[in-house]
């Protein structure tokens, strides 16, 4: 219990939190009803909890009747009923009881249906269920969320097929990946830029590279990663640190600033900057701004951009030295990108034989040098609405640079220790 943060986030994921708690929860409730002596929900910030677990979702897989869920490190699942039906019974709880009630039901699943937050498959999802608890659904304060992990997730709605984006900063952890500063997209449904799931626990297998930084939507230096040990720890925590520096919530549109640059310098101890801040323009617009810097030896920059391929169905296109597309079936994002050096565009795929599955990306890295900004602007558009995405521009400004997109214009202040976001349309 002491590994939950003050605000009830757990710092494994969601899927390694219900394994947790669903164990416990059996152990909790022999030991109040023989013992008694514990009031056992004081000791955790269940409230939080339920909150946690709501703005972790992000609507269905790819296999009908699935949840997804925000997959940092190893997660993989969503909770079973029984826990949130432990917090709702013992709390009140009304959010915790949604997330019970909105369970998988296989039979029942439709396209058109409402989005799942727990799957149902132990006995305690019945033992601890009591329906005179009302069902609260999570409100427009939970809309944008910074976790006391330094995870940060937003989102235009609470629909299944609502867009939210899921940034990676904060402190190590069981089960982690070298994924600082990197981020999760999912738009109209499709996960145009994805954390992959299924990554390898042992080193010797092709898939342990899913754990590495060059596997997730984020910068590279001299095309390496972040610390990350080499699996002779098997699945325990780095040392890789990063930390939320900057975090605006203004409803409709909010960023932020994370500094990794402790994570890289454990591998190249010449790292002197690596920071990205990231601004959400609802409903489906994201303006990254990655500065990067060295004390003394030129090198490369680079930032992959990883679409969901695991069903083969992404297309990906090269639009002129500094666009491109991410097709699938169902949503589009357009990258446009911009940088204080040259820099080229171009696709990679991960180092994996064919037979453990397809990974491709997009990769802009610049000439060598000591220090780079690189600003990106993605757009994501329904698959029926790819032609009417507006255009974007890209272009650098006394005090940093200027994005426009469509009608919005974001100036981009990065003359100051961290950059500022000014919208205006």
């Amino acid at each position: 219990l002491a590994m939950f943060s003050p605000d009830g986030s757990y710092f494994e994921g969601v899927s390694y939190s219900d394994y947790s708690l669903r164990n416990l929860f059996l152990f909790i409730d022999a030991h109040q009803r023989i013992v008694g002596d514990i009031d056992w929900f004081d000791r955790v910030n269940f409230y939080g909890y339920a909150e946690y677990l709501a703005c972790l979702q992000m609507g269905e897989k790819l296999e009908k009747g699935k949840i997804d869920i925000v997959n940092f490190s190893d997660a993989n699942a969503s909770v079973h009923a029984s826990t949130a039906m432990w917090v709702a019974n013992r709390g009140h709880n009304g959010l915790a009881q949604y997330v019970a009630e909105n369970y998988v039901d296989r039979r029942a699943f439709s396209d058109d249906g409402p989005s799942n937050y727990a799957d149902r498959r132990m006995f305690t999802d019945l033992l601890w269920y009591r329906p005179q608890i009302e069902a609260e659904a999570p409100g427009a304060r939970l809309l944008n969320k910074r976790l006391d992990l330094d995870w940060v997730i937003c989102r235009s709605g609470w629909g299944k097929n609502d867009n939210v984006i899921a940034f990676r900063s904060g402190l190590p952890a069981n089960h982690e990946h070298a994924d600082r500063n990197s981020f999760i997209f999912k738009a109209y449904g499709e996960r145009l830029l994805t954390d992959h799931y299924g990554a390898a626990y042992d080193w010797r297998q092709p898939k342990w590279v899913l754990r590495l930084t060059e596997a997730h939507n984020a910068v590279l230096i001299d095309g390496k990663g972040h610390q990350y040990h080499k699996g002779e720890e098997g699945t325990n925590a780095s040392q890789a640190q990063a930390r939320i520096v900057r975090s605006v919530d203004r409803g409709g549109v909010a960023w932020w600033t994370s500094d990794a640059t402790q994570a890289y310098k454990l591998v190249d101890e010449d790292v002197d900057l690596v920071m990205r801040s990231v601004l959400f323009l609802k409903p489906d617009v994201l303006v990254l701004v990655d500065q990067l810097r060295k004390k003394q030896a030129a090198s490369t920059f680079a930032a992959r951009f990883h679409p969901e391929d695991s069903d083969g169905k992404v297309v990906l296109r090269k639009q002129g030295s500094d666009a491109f597309w991410i097709e699938r079936p169902q949503a589009v994002l357009r990258g446009k990108i911009a940088a204080s050096l040259p820099l080229s565009l171009g696709q990679n795929r991960l180092d994996i034989p064919e037979a453990d599955g397809v990974f491709p990306c997009f990769q802009a890295e610049t000439d060598a040098a000591t220090s780079v900004e690189i600003v990106t602007v993605l757009q994501a558009a329904p698959r029926a609405g790819m032609a009417g995405v507006p255009a974007v521009e890209i272009t650098k400004s006394e005090p940093g640079w200027r994005a426009t997109v469509g009608e919005n214009v974001v100036d981009i202040i990065s003359s100051g220790e961290v950059p500022e976001f000014v919208i205006s349309d």
